[in-house]
């Protein structure tokens, strides 16, 4: 037990957030056929549910910055990795519309441009125009923050659909004789600038964006009209060969600000959806707990003979953790982890597994301390360790997720705190003191927060997801 023990409080499984490990990342990061995409230039918009690793993608592509650099590719973070988000002062008197949003984000994307020019210096009197232009215009300055730009150019704009005494250097305009004349370059002819620049340098620009749905949080309005003026910018700009969007954004938030039609989705066609299949997410675990040197000589095995081998890897699996955690024709351990956490789409995300699992450490750990020998054999991990890893990944679901995300559906939630698994419209009309008219809007609401599925059975039932039940107390059965 003591050795047990001892591996136990050595095991260093990660984090479950991508930003708060970046330093660790590289050492059991799954590269899925997501990240070859990314890495080979062959996808530009990542989709993934929230947890699914588009942030962990992100991160690695970070680690590697030097790896792109050799390939002449110069990475352009236009979000803060990690932090305070750059879009934070957008929520004061923001542009109107996504027009002034496509504006907006134009300017930014060429302002960035200029700050690689002002760095690396230009090679053409086209480099040198975007230069000049943008300083110029007082828009390019040694030591802005990403922050500051975006507040440049948001007074920019506003001076320039408000003018009284204000000469633009840039125009959102076609260019025109009369424009060049008075000096004046419109934002479209400096891209095109630009773009002849990078290639006579050789070099591409990747744009970089992430955190997304920290960005604008707390303005649903603004995230729309943001977001959607982003994918506009994003196929406005595909036709320039040397430099490129990269978006990293969550496929619920993707699926709001279309729900009312997109017409421009049809012509995004360079994007992935992260899924991850079984073997994936053992070879994530796995991968994580490798990253140990007691373990590995416990079980005196070969990390990357492990690694390279799924039947290894599933074989080591049943040496650390109990075959079952319930009797009978229950699933096997792992099958148990992937349906204990999948959400209303049937996807299990590596963040509630790695929460389980670091839970279920802890558990353990306390176990062993306590004199408890609650393990079979060879394994480290007993059933009991197991369900309470599940508790704890339920709460950090159900906070960091549901009652953050989903504030105005809160007092729902809660009014099911204590109950039954299964709710019928009958007993939500009860719940909720409301008609079952009103209990089924309510209730529609909910599914898409992957709380709970629709099952059909005669009438409509809803069944609670169960990486959600230990946090509210809720229990097997259907209510009356």
């Amino acid at each position: 037990m003591d050795k047990k023990l001892d591996i136990l409080k050595s095991i260093d499984f990660g984090q479950s957030v991508a930003e708060q490990e970046a330093e660790k990342l590289e050492m059991y990061f799954v590269k899925t056929r997501q990240w070859n995409q990314v890495y080979k230039d062959e996808i530009d918009i990542v989709y993934g549910p929230k947890g699914a690793g588009k942030s962990a993608i992100y991160s690695l592509i970070e680690k590697y910055e030097p790896s792109f650099f050799q390939k002449n590719i110069v990475l352009i973070f236009a979000e803060n990795p990690r932090g305070a988000t750059a879009f934070s002062d957008l929520e004061t008197a923001p542009p109107s519309d996504e027009r002034s949003f496509v504006n907006l984000w134009k300017l930014y994307f060429l302002v960035l441009i200029g700050e690689h020019f002002q760095i690396y210096g230009t090679q053409t009197l086209n480099g040198s125009d975007v230069l000049n232009t943008l300083t110029e215009s007082g828009l390019l300055q040694k030591g802005n923050t990403l922050r500051s730009i975006l507040g440049k150019i948001k007074n920019y704009i506003y001076k320039y659909f408000n003018p009284q005494s204000f000469e633009p250097n840039v125009s959102f305009n076609e260019q025109t004789d009369s424009m060049a004349k008075n000096g004046a370059k419109s934002v479209d002819a400096l891209f095109h600038k630009a773009n002849k620049e990078l290639k006579k340098s050789e070099f591409k620009i990747w744009f970089l964006l992430d955190r997304l749905d920290v960005a604008f949080a707390d303005s649903p309005g603004l995230e729309e009209n943001a977001l959607r003026a982003l994918f506009k910018t994003y196929l406005d700009l595909m036709g320039f060969e040397n430099f490129k969007i990269k978006i990293f954004l969550r496929l619920d938030i993707w699926r709001k600000i279309t729900k009312e039609g997109f017409r421009e989705a049809t012509h995004i066609t360079k994007c992935t959806t992260i899924e991850w299949e079984r073997s994936s997410l053992l070879n994530l675990v796995i991968r994580r707990l490798l990253n140990n040197n007691l373990l590995l000589r416990y079980y005196n095995i070969e990390k990357e003979e492990v690694l390279s081998d799924i039947s290894s890897q599933e074989k080591l699996f049943y040496k650390i953790f109990p075959r079952k955690i319930d009797i009978g024709k229950n699933p096997d351990t792992f099958d148990w982890i992937l349906g204990r956490v999948e959400d209303s789409l049937g996807l299990s995300a590596p963040r509630d597994i790695i929460n389980l699992i670091n839970g279920a450490i802890s558990a353990q750990i306390k176990s062993f301390e306590l004199g408890e020998n609650s393990t079979e054999e060879t394994a480290l991990f007993g059933r009991a360790s197991l369900k309470k890893g599940l508790a704890y990944a339920s709460r950090e679901k159900t906070e960091k997720y549901l009652f953050a995300e989903y504030p105005s559906l809160r007092k729902y939630f809660d009014s099911l705190r204590g109950g039954k698994a299964t709710q019928t419209l009958t007993s939500l009309s009860s719940l909720w003191n409301c008609s079952e008219n009103e209990a089924e809007q309510i209730a529609a609401q909910i599914v898409q927060t992957g709380f709970w599925k629709i099952e059909k059975k005669g009438q409509s039932t809803y069944w609670i997801h169960f990486i959600f039940r230990d946090a509210l107390e809720i229990v097997q059965g259907t209510a009356k």
